[in-house]
Order: structure tokens, then C-alpha cells, then sequence
């Protein structure tokens, strides 16, 4: 899985990205703002309300939005995670501890992982794991349960495969993503992007 994260803030240029991404065999898009109604209802609206498009998006942190414009799924930080969801539900986990809390409960299609390495969008947001704790971690999982689990933070074009090398089930991006250039989103560079991270993370490995 190749996850994309919204910026927090709206730019130029995000609505036509968004409309070039979901049309991405295979992308997961996750919509994170503080006030998302209208991000969510543009969504909607640029895809025309086909649901197979649709069901590409999730939405953070409120499943009745979720639910209402039709969306795939519901985002959950780890202590809110029993507090109800629309479709999938992911949640953020920045521990070893708390990925095998939410692998046992059973409930989540996919966990982040974060940061693994430093982040690129949040300042001061450093990287909390050695990459070979990691890969020992994700080693002792079983195979179903590994690839359910997808590396946040800092991940880029130089650092993806090495994701997939240390056993993660897929990469999700933020700062590496989004082509941003004199306050606006190029739609095109960010696709362009999208589909280089993608080429990396299936075939640069071990």
C-alpha cells in the first residue's frame, strides 16, 4: 500500500492533485484538516460520486462526515480508536506496543507506524525507531499481520524501498509528496511524484 496524507492547510492546486491521485489504481488517500467538511465535499464532488473512486478516501477522525459523503473509510489516533468508524479504520500508533495492542484487538485494516524516520513536515518530529528494532519487530509478526502495518515520517524517494526492506506492508508520505511551489500544489509534480515513489517501493528491494 502506498498511502497519501493531506497537507493541513489548503493550497492551490490541491483539489486537481487529489482528482489526479484517486484515479491511481491501488492509492489510499487519507484526508487529515482541522475543519474537513469542505475538503470532503470537494472530494465528492471531483469524483463525480463514483464510489469506486470514493472508497479510496479516508477521512480523519470523523466517521459521520465519513459516512455521509461516502468515503472509504475512518482515521483514528490510538486512544480514540473504540470510539466508532465509518468503513476501514487505520489508527496512528507510535509505539511497538501499541501496534500489537491494536494487531490483537483485531479491528483495524491497517495501523501507521510513526515517525520511522525524520519528518519532513512536522519540525522536530524525529525518527523514534532503529532500523534494525524495526525490522526484529516486523519479523515476529506474522505475514498477514506484517503487511498490515505502514511506515509514517519522513519517508521519501531515498528511504521507501528501505521500508519495504525492513518488512513494512506499505509507505504512507506527506512532505515528499505534495510539489509545492510559491504557495501553490502542482498538480502534475505531485502525480509525477506519486508514480516515482510508487515505482520505487515495488522494485528497489533486497
Amino acid at each position: 500500500m502506498i498511502a497519501v496524507i493531506t497537507l493541513p492547510e489548503e493550497l492551490a492546486g490541491e483539489r486537481e492533485a487529489l482528482s489526479l491521485l484517486c484515479r491511481r489504481d491501488g492509492v489510499s488517500i487519507h484526508l487529515r484538516r482541522d475543519n474537513p467538511e469542505p475538503l470532503v465535499c470537494a472530494v465528492r464532488e471531483l469524483c463525480g460520486g463514483d464510489g469506486r473512486l470514493l472508497d479510496r478516501f479516508t477521512l480523519h477522525h470523523s466517521p459521520v462526515l465519513s459516512e455521509r459523503y461516502g468515503l472509504g473509510g475512518t482515521h483514528r489516533r490510538f486512544a480514540e480508536r473504540s470510539d466508532g468508524c465509518h468503513g476501514r479504520l487505520s489508527v496512528s500508533c507510535h509505539s511497538f506496543d501499541e501496534v500489537s495492542t491494536v494487531l490483537a484487538e483485531g479491528k483495524a485494516d491497517y495501523m501507521f507506524l510513526s515517525p520511522v524516520f525524520d519528518s519532513r513536515s512536522k519540525k522536530g518530529y524525529v525518527s523514534a525507531f532503529a532500523p534494525e528494532r524495526v525490522e526484529s519487530f516486523l519479523s515476529s509478526l506474522p505475514e498477514d499481520e506484517r503487511r498490515r502495518v505502514i511506515a509514517l515520517g519522513g519517508v521519501d524517494a531515498d528511504n521507501i524501498a528501505q521500508c519495504r526492506d525492513m518488512g513494512f506492508g506499505g509507505a504512507a508520505m506527506i512532505g515528499s509528496l505534495w510539489a509545492v511551489s510559491g504557495g501553490r500544489i502542482d498538480p502534475e509534480a505531485t502525480l509525477s511524484n506519486y508514480i516515482a515513489l510508487e515505482k520505487r517501493w515495488h522494485t528497489e528491494t533486497k
